[in-house]
Order: structure tokens, then C-alpha cells, then sequence
């Protein structure tokens, strides 16, 4: 699925914007500032599901941040049956302006599968993975006016196969020779690294684009659309047609919400995500609302 990023404002002087949740913005905490979020949603499949999410992110450089995430997943809204999801590793880079319109960065979310696995239990698939995943790519921020502003997301996703040693690609011992033959397991070329061809057989790419605007500020609605489509030929396995995003669907999701400032390092919002698609085992609907405090 989707990632979820809870911020409250562009980079540096740039007017204060709302957190999205299908789309990363470029926004940057301030060196030593800690930002705190926490959200809970309501994911409808074949049957409803609750997700928590709390969230830290730390300011380490001016234009460098870091985040740690977790989620917790519930089976059923009142449900007592209740599973540790996945975790993510996220740092984010500022890259530059371009003529006072165009905001760029770069970032890199591991993801660390404490979750249960989705390719042996479909119980709780489409909210767990359970599988190790490395997202990477740009953000774009374009101020279309002085209060409108378009958000776009390309991001490439390596994904973890069935049974796959997903960190084993790479070679990190200096005193042998592979390790500089395979170029650290970046090498293409050679079997058996991080970019063979044999192991980029399950990634996928993501695009999102939003737009939303602080015409009405402290509220500040926001619209998105979210899409994602395997990249390499299906196999004929079973797994390369599981009801997963990056297996056997390419999700479509469209996206409505809002956030209110209660101050301006605090905000609280609502959102309704749809799946146009309406795709069988798959996710149908998301209802959510979030929290960020930055201090």
C-alpha cells in the first residue's frame, strides 16, 4: 500500500501545508525539532480492519530529517484479536528551490517487515506485508499560486520475493574481491547482486500527485490520486498473483481530506480514501484521522 507521511508545512518560509496520506510532501523538520504524529484508521476489504500508526521524526540537519514509524493492527474494529504491523525507517533530504516555484528532495523508506507475512497468511493481507521493501525516489512541490500547491510523487520500490535473501545482494567485506567486482552488489551485470535481474522481478513504481491549498487556513483541504503498477512481467508463480499491491493488482486510489491547526506546531485532520476499482480481496475504502505535534 500506500505509505502515510503526517506533516503540517512546506520547507523553510514556505506557507504552512496539510499532511496527505497517500502523497509525501517536501517538508523538512527543523534541526533539533522533534515531530510527533498518530493516526487511526478504519481499512474496509471484505471486512473492516483498525490500523494505529504513531510516528517520530527528528530534525538532524537543516536540511536532513529522519523517521521511525510503527503500526498496529486490529482484526475488526472492537476486534481483541490484535497483530504488530510493519515498521519503517524513513530519511528525507532537502535538495533545493528552483525560481521560487518548483521545491525538490529525495527519500529513501526502508521497510521492516515485524508485520505478519502476506505471501503465507491472508488474514491479514493488505494491512501487514511482513517483507522487507527499500522506496526511493523524488518529491516535487510546485506553487501554482500563491495559495494553490501541486505535490508529485515517483518513487521506485524494491520488494522482497517469497523466500528471498533481500539484504544477501549486497557485498560489503573489502578484503575480497567480489566485493568491488560487484560494485557492493550494485553491479547489473553480475549474478546474484542487489540489481540482477532476477531479483528486480517483484519491485513496482508508485505516482501520487495532490494539490491543496492554505486559502482557508488554519483548515487546509487537500485532493490526491494515488497509482502504482508492476514493472516486470509476471512469473507463474502463485505469488505473482496475490491480491497485493506489487503482485497481482495495480491499485488506483483517490483520496479527500482536510487538516485544522489548532496551533501552529499542532493540527488534527480527517480523510476518506476510495478505490475506484472496487478490486475483489482488496482494499475498498480507508477512513482515517490524524494528529502532529511538533515541538
Amino acid at each position: 500500500m500506500a505509505l502515510i507521511l503526517f506533516i503540517f508545512s512546506a520547507h523553510k518560509m514556505s506557507p504552512k501545508l496539510s499532511a496527505m496520506p497517500l502523497t509525501e510532501t517536501v517538508y523538512t523538520i527543523p534541526e533539533s525539532s522533534i515531530d510527533f504524529s498518530f493516526s487511526e484508521e478504519i481499512i474496509r476489504i471484505n471486512r473492516n480492519y483498525r490500523k494505529e500508526t504513531c510516528s517520530i521524526g527528528i530534525g538532524v540537519l537543516n536540511d536532513l530529517s529522519i523517521w521511525y514509524s510503527f503500526e498496529y493492527l486490529h482484526n475488526g474494529i472492537n476486534s481483541p484479536e490484535n497483530k504488530l504491523g510493519d515498521s519503517f525507517f524513513k530519511i528525507w533530504c532537502y535538495i533545493d528551490d528552483f525560481y521560487d516555484i518548483l521545491h525538490t528532495g529525495f527519500l529513501i523508506q526502508f521497510r521492516i517487515p515485524s508485520g505478519v507475512n502476506a505471501y503465507t497468511e491472508a488474514g491479514w493481507r493488505n494491512v501487514s506485508f511482513g517483507n522487507n521493501e527499500i522506496k526511493i525516489g523524488p518529491v516535487f512541490k510546485i506553487d501554482i499560486k500563491d495559495f494553490i500547491f501541486l505535490h508529485l510523487n515517483l518513487f521506485y520500490v524494491f520488494r522482497q520475493g517469497p523466500n528471498e535473501d533481500f539484504y544477501g545482494g549486497f557485498y560489503f567485506n573489502l578484503a575480497e574481491k567480489e566485493t568491488y567486482k560487484n560494485i557492493f552488489g550494485l553491479n547489473p551485470r553480475a549474478e546474484n547482486t542487489f540489481l540482477s535481474g532476477s531479483r528486480l522481478k517483484n519491485d513496482y513504481v508508485i505516482n501520487s500527485m495532490a494539490l491543496n491549498t492554505n486559502r482557508f487556513y488554519p483548515v487546509i483541504p487537500f485532493l490526491e490520486i494515488y497509482f502504482s503498477c508492476r514493472i516486470h512481467e509476471k512469473q507463474n508463480s502463485l505469488y505473482d498473483h496475490l491480491p497485493v499491491e506489487g503482485s497481482g493488482i495495480n491499485p488506483v486510489f483517490v483520496s479527500i481530506g482536510g487538516k485544522y491547526f489548532i496551533s501552529e506546531p499542532a493540527y488534527f485532520g480527517f480523510y476518506y480514501i476510495c478505490n475506484p476499482k472496487r478490486v475483489k480481496n482488496f482494499i475498498k475504502d480507508i477512513f482515517g484521522f490524524d494528529f502532529s505535534l511538533q515541538f
